[in-house]
């Protein structure tokens, strides 16, 4: 294997061990790991967000978040609201309740946070660059 190989490979393995531990810690929590990237997102934007817009950056399937909206609609832990500009779009945001019950993955955001710090503003900007410059060629190569 020569040398950019094993960059390459050094590089994917550790984009899937973090994800790996993520969904470890999802399950340690009773959560798959898009139930918790749900939560997560809720939790940290605040914001009501369609189902679409949870489909396109969790990059899940809608029927997988579909499934989940309704597991957790039904616990009372989200809410829908009508978007009242496009009457076929629904918000979902958390309840009081599920405030509460997501609230397990605060202490996920203070360890996240604490590890970037540890990360100096050059560092994280050129694994930014790169990681997107990467993505965006391998986009356009393989559309080709």
């Amino acid at each position: 294997m020569n040398s950019q190989r094993k960059r390459l490979y050094r590089l994917y393995d550790s984009i899937n061990r973090t994800s790996k531990i993520y969904e470890a810690w999802s399950r340690k929590h009773g959560l798959t790991y898009v139930e918790m990237q749900l939560f997560y997102s809720l939790l940290e934007d605040d914001e009501k967000i369609t189902q679409k817009d949870l489909c396109d950056y969790l990059e899940a399937p809608k029927t997988t978040i579909n499934s989940i909206v309704k597991k957790y609609l039904n616990q009372q832990y989200i809410q829908l609201e009508v978007n009242p500009v496009n009457k076929k779009e629904k918000f979902i945001s958390l309840t009081q309740e599920g405030k509460q019950y997501a609230s397990f993955i605060l202490p996920l955001f203070e360890i996240e946070e604490n590890l970037m710090k540890k990360i100096s503003d050059d560092e994280l900007n050129q694994v930014e660059h790169i990681l997107s410059f990467y993505a965006d060629e391998l986009e356009k190569e393989l559309k080709e």
